[in-house]
């Protein structure tokens, strides 16, 4: 996972972005610029765990929820066990992660 990597190589990562995630260490005293996108109705990186983590990612870190958006749909792989259905198309939901992700990278 990248974020592992980052976390111990920070000078070699210009950024992350994290789809229906979060990093598995605590990177609240680092500087490395994120970006954290999740679905308001994913049932395995739900809003409440993303809310949760959300302590241990750098202060330099944007947050998009996608509105009717899933977990399955940050990839193209079909349904996800133990997943809810999305609200939104999957294409939509692509297409707001990418305008999103364009807009970040634009940023920086």
């Amino acid at each position: 996972m990248i974020s592992k990597y980052a976390f111990q190589h920070e000078d070699k990562v210009d950024g992350i972005i994290f789809l229906g995630s979060y990093p598995a260490d605590d990177f609240s005293t680092k500087s490395i610029p994120m970006l954290s996108i999740y679905g308001e109705v994913d049932a395995l990186a739900t809003v409440e765990k993303i809310e949760n983590n959300k302590k241990f990612m750098s202060k330099n870190t944007n947050m998009h929820m996608i509105k009717g958006g899933n977990h399955a749909h940050f990839g193209m792989y079909g349904e996800q066990k133990g997943d809810n259905a999305s609200l939104i198309t999957a294409k939509a939901q692509r297409d707001e992660t990418v305008k999103v992700i364009e807009q970040w990278l634009l940023e920086q």
